[in-house]
């Protein structure tokens, strides 16, 4: 972290310019990751003495990061990461998947282009705790699965797993995006669970595409890993689709039947 420069003071004039350097640290490890949205900032005297600085200077710098709406501070409770980025993204984007379902289609889209970049860049990036942590939640993902029939947490666990993928990719702008999208990322998941729930074998299928781009980022793989994430787009994409038709023709059906028995009592 931030060390003060031979020469610069930690107090008037010389504690400006620390404070800005502290404030640049600690925005640079938001904005890669380091601090998640809603994480709690490290107390103002553990940072003091990582960085080697007073602590006004540490509150100074926070400061300036409140201010630029990346932190909130709560009263006696500490200094948390924002995510403002999130509720001004996700808000109107939910509320158009829920009263427009074609949006559905142009989010799988959306995820198609965006999970299969980030597959390639973690498998060429990607670090030992990286890993690791992408294993721990597809682990959890496949224990979920297995374990609990609510949707809701499939759809937690699954969407964890794509933003620890998103994380090793090691692109700031790129995890800035997946993260404001994640709420919609659960609910797109959530509903996809919910039509491929009426697919025979789709539990097994989603655990084998959902491990296979893990082994391939975890062996570097950056063309493998690239097409297991279009697979696994695909195979939503087909299966949503081909739930969508046996949906509608369903409905036409019961409509005739419906016109058949008052026919009848003509």
């Amino acid at each position: 972290m931030v060390r003060p420069n031979a020469g610069t003071s930690d107090v008037g004039p010389g504690r400006r310019k620390v404070a800005d350097r502290v404030s640049q640290e600690l925005e640079g490890l938001i904005l890669r990751g380091g601090f998640a949205p809603g994480d709690r900032l490290p107390a103002e005297r553990l940072l003091a003495e990582q960085m080697a600085v007073s602590r006004p200077t540490v509150r100074e710098a926070l400061h300036r990061l409140e201010a630029r709406g990346l932190v909130r501070s709560r009263q006696g409770g500490g200094t948390f990461v924002r995510d403002a980025a999130a509720d001004a993204i996700t808000d109107p984007l939910l509320s158009l998947l829920r009263e427009h379902p074609d949006t559905e289609r142009d989010f799988l889209e959306f995820r198609a282009v965006v999970e299969q970049q980030v597959a390639y860049w973690a498998a060429l990036r990607a670090t030992p705790p990286d890993l690791a942590l992408i294993e721990h939640r597809l682990l959890v993902l496949e224990r979920a699965s297995e374990e609990s029939e609510d949707l809701a947490v499939h759809a937690k666990a699954d969407a964890a797993f794509h933003l620890a993928i998103a994380e090793a990719a090691h692109n700031s702008v790129l995890l800035y995006v997946v993260r404001a999208l994640l709420g919609a990322l659960r609910d797109d998941v959530y509903y996809n669970r919910k039509k491929l729930a009426a697919h025979r074998g789709s539990k097994e299928a989603l655990r084998r595409q959902h491990r296979s781009i893990f082994e391939h980022v975890k062996a570097g793989d950056t063309e493998r890993a690239r097409d297991s994430a279009r697979t696994h787009i695909e195979y939503l994409q087909e299966t949503i689709q081909s739930y969508e038709h046996n949906a509608e023709r369903q409905a036409v059906a019961e409509l005739r039947l419906r016109h058949e028995k008052i026919t009848d009592l003509k």
